[in-house]
């Protein structure tokens, strides 16, 4: 038996592909409630290009946005660091549930009014002007919870929440000056003059927390210590941490900056034309938002699927909530030759070929979806693959494999397994077995001692 590990990261080593709004569309292939997934770039933002910051977050997992979040009116989105703990957005001043388990209390739900959210320790929400905190109770032993600041709850002037997973610490900014509560065994000291005002933006991850105070980074905790360039001067308009507090980032001038451990940046972040940036739950991922309105984020060196948590850029451009479908062109070789979409066949089986076989029958764009699911677009044809499950007059389905779909339900969805030896798996969502070679044809029932093993690279374009 072989030793089997879900690979938990997916498609974000070899292309950063624009944001685009997730439809929710009714099925076409056989399933029961299709993903559709679409191509075209978010609308130009003018916000954005007005140089006011886009909001740019991560998902946990590929999500499908609610149609009235692609209508404009969006302001603020917020994602928890913590597995299944919700994303959230902010629409015409009244937050909205997108997915996840986040109780979100009535009044900030109807009435309008919110400016600000953040998620991660505790749930933070800005309503006219004032802090409220929402969510579940933290593990932090009463003798050492701290309430929120009473300032906070009242007379308005609050502008910015950040809330801290790993400290189970919580941040505001009320009439620029900067306020710190949560669990006092673990708090980090804040610097005295973020107090005195000033203060536009605080990030916090691990023991690390930024500021930028009239235009200028500052640092606390553990974070890396701040570029001159960046701790003088003025220009910084948003700032971000890796998970573990040890990168920095900044939008200065338009371009991202990097100090700390290393990151690999998007292509096209110094062209001084970012607006915001920031980094996935992992911190082995960059995103940032352009001034107009497109979503960029960072390739990942170690290949094009490895053991990582999978996480979707998330922004807000134009009023409308966007999120990255993160996918790469790839070749999947085996010992019995390369997967292949059979040129000239009527229905487009998928089968084996060899290196001299047409680039285009042996490239698919692998795209991520969630839950460690992937789908798979043939380049030859533009179709997705799928379980066939039709039948020829009163025989059994064969199941095979062809790429015969127009958009993506259970049956064009297979999660991804990695062999000890190092080689990939695909398991059909729909049977729940294997795909193997099946005298040549590919078939979606086979075991896992059955399967077939797939080496996945980066397919060169043509």
């Amino acid at each position: 038996m072989r030793a089997t590990m879900s690979l938990r990261r997916g498609l974000l080593a070899a292309i950063a592909v624009a944001a685009a709004a997730i439809p929710l569309t009714a099925a076409v292939s056989p399933a029961t409630a299709a993903d559709t997934i679409p191509t075209a770039s978010a609308e130009r933002d003018e916000t954005a290009a007005a140089g006011v910051p886009s909001r740019l977050a991560f998902t946990s997992e590929g999500i499908a946005v609610p149609e009235s979040l692609q209508e404009g009116g969006v302001s603020a989105i917020a994602v928890s660091d913590s597995p299944g703990y919700g994303v959230l957005a902010v629409k015409d001043g009244n937050i909205v549930k997108v997915n996840g388990s986040v109780g979100v209390p009535q009044d900030l739900q109807s009435g309008g009014g919110v400016s600000a959210l953040a998620l991660g320790g505790p749930g933070l929400a800005v309503k006219n002007g004032n802090v409220q905190q929402f969510g579940p109770r933290t593990w932090c032993p009463d003798e050492y919870l701290t309430s929120m600041p009473a300032v906070l709850a009242s007379g308005g002037g609050a502008t910015v929440v950040e809330s801290n997973p790993r400290l189970q610490a919580a941040f505001a900014v009320k009439d620029g000056k900067l306020y710190q509560w949560g669990c006092s065994s673990d708090l980090i000291a804040v610097p005295a003059d973020l107090s005195t005002g000033g203060v536009t933006e605080v990030k916090s991850r691990g023991t690390s927390a930024l500021a930028v105070k009239d235009g200028n980074v500052h640092a606390w905790g553990q974070a890396p210590r701040v570029p001159a360039e960046l701790a003088e001067g003025g220009g910084v308009t948003s700032i971000a941490l890796s998970n573990n507090g040890r990168t920095g980032l900044a939008v200065k001038d338009g371009k991202v900056h990097r100090w700390g451990e290393y990151i690999g940046l998007p292509a096209g972040v110094d062209d001084g034309r970012v607006t915001s940036v920031s980094a996935d739950i992992n911190g082995a991922t960059v995103a940032a938002v352009k001034d107009d309105g497109t979503l960029i984020s960072s390739q990942d060196p170690d290949g094009v699927f490895h053991n990582r948590g999978i996480t979707s850029a998330a922004a807000v451009t134009g009023g409308v909530f966007v999120i990255q479908k993160t996918q790469t062109d790839v070749t999947l070789n085996s010992k019995d030759g390369y997967l292949i979409t059979r040129p000239g066949t009527a229905r487009d089986y998928l089968g084996f070929g060899h290196a001299d076989t047409p680039q285009d029958a042996k490239t698919f764009t692998a795209v991520l979806l969630k839950n460690n699911e992937i789908a798979l677009k043939s380049r030859l044809n533009g179709k997705y693959v799928m379980v066939d499950q039709s039948t020829t007059g009163t025989a059994d389905p064969t199941y095979h494999l062809r790429a015969a779909s127009d958009q993506v339900g259970p049956w064009e969805k297979f999660t991804l397994h990695k062999t000890d030896n190092g080689s990939s798996l695909l398991k059909s969502e729909s049977t729940g077995k294997y795909v193997y070679n099946s005298n040549g044809t590919l078939t979606g029932t086979g075991t896992e001692t059955q399967a077939a093993g797939f080496d996945m690279q980066p397919s060169p374009a043509e």
